[in-house]
């Protein structure tokens, strides 16, 4: 008999032993010897419901243990569920697939560091240019200053922005590129000409300036439009000067020539490069 069914005959006990259940007429107890006659008149009334008590555990239990097989089978279910989920994903995507994805993620981060690397590196070159050039304009102002001091007739007809190189004033163009003609044309426009080189102490001169950092050419008046087999300057006729670098020049189409590492190569006259000239 389970704990709650003997309390609750017990507690009912007390009910019918102090008279608050008035029981049916002719089923009395009269206490004159409480001890001897209320033992069988309890038991009487009590053993009905002791019966019913003990009739109905069986199925009480089955009941407990039938709730308790319905929540195993529940979660028999569940994880038959979740076992059917893990075969369906490995069935969907094998391991072989997500380790591909997993190195394919792993190249794409590497591209994305590797075009990060080469943006910064483009940008720190940029940088560097601009910061030369505005450093070349100071010294070129800085030049003009001091040599309007030291020569004030010679100063007057410098061109503003031109610089002295060696013995003579040179304007070296850094941001714009043009083509030989637009180079040309820029340079009387700003009072000045396309450079023409007259000896070697001038050429390493002016190719410390240009040369140095950018790894581009240079266009000056040097040119074989007229004549193929003859180079001539527009403004002299004759240059002075001229130090090919290897295997140059290489003909064809190439007529015009600009300074490259600090040596002459002949370009395309329509090939968009930086200038000198001269004043």
């Amino acid at each position: 008999m389970s704990k709650s069914a003997t309390f609750f005959i017990f507690a009912i006990i007390p009910l019918f032993v102090e008279g608050s259940l008035v029981p049916p007429e002719g089923s009395v107890c009269l206490l004159k010897d409480p001890e001897n006659q209320c033992g069988s008149f309890c038991m009487s009334v009590v053993k009905p419901m002791v019966n019913h008590i003990a009739k109905h555990q069986d199925q009480w239990s089955t009941s407990d243990a039938l709730g308790l097989n319905e929540t195993q089978a529940k979660l028999e279910r569940i994880e038959g569920q979740q076992a059917s989920l893990e075969k369906a994903v490995r069935a969907a995507m094998p391991a072989q697939d997500i380790a591909t994805r997993l190195n394919r993620m792993a190249d794409q981060q590497e591209i994305l560091v590797s075009n990060g690397k080469e943006t910064l590196n483009k940008l720190e070159r940029i940088l560097s240019q601009d910061l030369l050039a505005k450093l070349d304009r100071m010294e070129t102002l800085w030049q003009q200053k001091l040599s309007c001091a030291q020569n004030p007739k010679e100063s007057k007809n410098i061109p503003p922005d031109f610089q002295k190189i060696g013995s003579r004033f040179f304007y070296i163009e850094r941001s714009t590129k043009l083509n030989w003609f637009a180079a040309s044309d820029k340079c009387r426009r700003m009072g000045g000409q396309l450079a023409i080189i007259e000896d070697e102490v001038e050429r390493r001169a002016v190719a410390a300036k240009v040369n140095s950092t950018y790894d581009v050419g240079f266009w000056l008046d040097i040119h074989n439009l007229a004549n193929k087999f003859e180079y001539t300057s527009s403004a002299t006729g004759r240059i002075p000067f001229i130090k090919w670098g290897s295997n140059q020049p290489n003909k064809g189409d190439e007529e015009c020539v600009a300074m490259d590492n600090g040596e002459m190569h002949d370009y395309s006259c329509a090939s968009k490069l930086f200038f000198i000239c001269q004043a």
